[in-house]
């Protein structure tokens, strides 16, 4: 199984970092490789580190509550970009202010190409959704790798 290559940032309006090396942390535990990049972090960062080594998975994580629109902006930005244009999108954490992500701004996401949302709460499992990720990205990236062979998993 490939060993996905992970890009961790937060959104522009985010200064917590715990999050991201609890992440980064977690991340390399399940065998990924990743890049940590710096708290607040610009779309700009995000493009630098994809042209550096191109990723398996964007991983944006927020605390701050302002994640939706934050992570549909950045979105927005970033997949104008050729390196990331086909690379899956994660956003993760306390999303909004309410502790509750509305269908409606489930939907924001969505359209902004997250192919995975989870918003932070009590009954979150992050290392389970972690696992999950990983494998679906390893997965993604093997069968890119070898298109042809056939998979027992």
């Amino acid at each position: 199984m490939s060993t996905p290559h992970i890009i961790i940032g937060t959104v522009a309006s985010d200064s917590h970092m715990w999050n991201l090396v609890y992440l980064d942390l977690a991340l390399r535990e399940l065998g990924c490789t990743t890049q940590v990049l710096p708290v607040c972090t610009q779309a700009a960062h995000y493009l630098d580190a994809a042209r550096a080594q191109a990723p398996d998975l964007v991983l944006v994580s927020t605390v701050n509550g302002h994640g939706v629109s934050d992570a549909v902006r950045l979105a927005d930005r970033l997949r104008t970009a050729p390196e990331l244009a086909s690379v899956p999108f994660a956003v993760g954490g306390k999303l909004t202010t309410s502790g509750r992500l509305p269908d409606d701004d489930q939907a924001r996401l969505d359209d902004a190409g997250y192919a995975f949302v989870e918003q932070a709460d009590e009954t979150s499992d992050t290392p389970a959704e972690l696992r999950r990720i990983v494998r679906e990205i390893a997965r993604t990236a093997d069968e890119r790798e070898h298109p042809h062979a056939r998979s027992s998993r």
